[in-house]
């Protein structure tokens, strides 16, 4: 474990890392550094120790890293985020984490044009999909029509009335 100066969460950031990709890594080091280190620094893939740890499936591991400043939004390989990677094989119950408690982005695309939404299609039963859905149309109202419309000429599909534009928030200031 590193020790030293002025950078301390930089290097404790480094060694989690560093941790984290190993074959069997410390389980207590590893809380210990999640504690204490930048979350958001990468490795030279660009990935995030928290990236890293979605593959372990470890969910209470991962609720404790967001809640030390896991970033699940912050791009990482192909320009995928955490919320990118969890959408597409990660588990529902961190699906809904990243929904409800951590603030994930659902409209972000990676570098392929994909949403998180986009990747979670099929994964996941119709109630956790219609809650991302609803999340979606909040942050980005605009282009859900458009990314409606290109899933359905993707998939050769036609719908029986036209689709509308969902209304667009309108928010009053308190006086």
């Amino acid at each position: 474990m590193a020790i030293g100066g002025g950078g301390q969460a930089y290097l404790y950031g480094e060694d989690l890392l560093k941790e984290v990709q190993k074959a069997q890594p410390d389980m207590q080091e590893v809380k210990w550094l999640i504690e204490h280190g930048d979350l958001t620094q990468t490795d030279s893939q660009k990935r995030t120790a928290f990236m890293i740890m979605i593959g372990w499936g470890n969910e209470d591991l991962m609720k404790f890293a967001l809640k030390h400043g896991a970033k699940p939004n912050q791009k990482g390989p192909g320009g995928n985020t955490a919320v990118h990677m969890i959408a597409a094989g990660g588990s529902q119950a961190m699906l809904g984490e990243m929904l409800l408690n951590a603030n994930g982005d659902f409209t972000q695309r990676n570098d392929a044009g994909k949403t998180p939404y986009d990747l979670a299609q099929g994964r996941f039963p119709d109630n956790i999909m219609q809650a991302i859905r609803n999340e979606f149309d909040i942050r980005d109202p605009v282009s859900t029509l458009k990314d409606f419309r290109r899933h359905i000429a993707e998939r050769g599909l036609r719908t029986k009335a036209p689709v509308k534009a969902p209304p667009r928030a309108v928010f009053k200031a308190k006086p």
